[in-house]
């Protein structure tokens, strides 16, 4: 039995399973799953979206790594001992808990909302800069993106980019692509993303960038590869299984 980790495509809860056993049960929000996907979600759960919806009580096997699917789950009530009679203790009197009185005066109160009205300013204007640099830029790698892939593609439905830089793409093409292409399309996504933040074309653009790249028969996974070198020699390349 071999134990991995898995995130349940529901709701998202971290579970074991045995990644033998093919069907995979959720003690949170009682949903089954494909123990397979639930192991492929936890590996990268980038972009993925978790419905959370209801569902029916689950009465079949026990599915928990180590019980065997032939099992079922039985819920057995055993019948409580007779109790003895006990003789009543004299009820407890509590005494009244008091709580300190915090009194601030007008002048301290007037000085805590500034303080806090001041954290959410700089809050905002921390934030609010980072996230409008983010989507523009995203909304300028998805035009460029169907110039430099290796097929046809629709935008919106077939492609998600993620992290807050935008280092993170994932994309599902209508045909199976060869590793050289696979590793070409990354190069290009890497320089695209470069020339949008105005970085220096050097080797440490390719270093944060991940690529997830999904055709029919299973596609390829470049993930950060550390070095020109190992993407170039195809060491960085992963298969993705179908």
């Amino acid at each position: 039995m071999a134990l991995k980790d898995g995130r349940c495509p529901n709701c998202g809860s971290i579970l074991y399973l045995d990644s033998s056993v093919e069907k995979g049960h959720c003690l949170f929000c009682d949903a089954v799953f494909d123990s397979a996907q639930a192991i492929e979600i936890a590996l990268d759960p980038t972009g993925v979206e978790f419905p959370n919806l209801p569902q029916p009580k689950y009465e079949g096997p026990d599915l928990r790594p180590g019980a065997g699917s032939a099992r079922p789950v039985t819920r057995t009530k055993s019948q409580p001992a007779p109790k003895k009679a006990q003789p009543k203790a004299p009820p407890i009197v509590a005494e009244p808990v008091r709580m300190p009185d915090f009194k601030l005066d007008k002048k301290t109160r007037t000085r805590i909302i500034l303080i806090i009205l001041l954290i959410v300013v700089l809050v905002a204007a921390i934030a609010v800069p980072l996230i409008m640099r983010r989507e523009e830029a995203r909304e300028k790698l998805l035009v460029a993106l169907p110039t430099f892939t290796p097929s046809p593609i629709e935008v919106e439905k077939d492609v998600n980019i993620g992290r807050t830089d935008n280092s993170y793409l994932l994309i599902a093409l209508s045909r199976d692509i060869t590793k050289d292409d696979a590793i070409r399309f990354f190069q290009a996504y890497a320089q695209k993303r470069a020339e949008i933040y105005g970085m220096d074309l050097t080797e440490a653009i390719y270093e944060p960038v991940t690529v997830k790249i999904v055709t029919p028969e299973g596609g390829w996974k470049i993930d950060r590869p550390a070095g020109r070198a190992l993407l170039e020699d195809g060491s960085a390349v992963v298969a993705l299984n179908p």
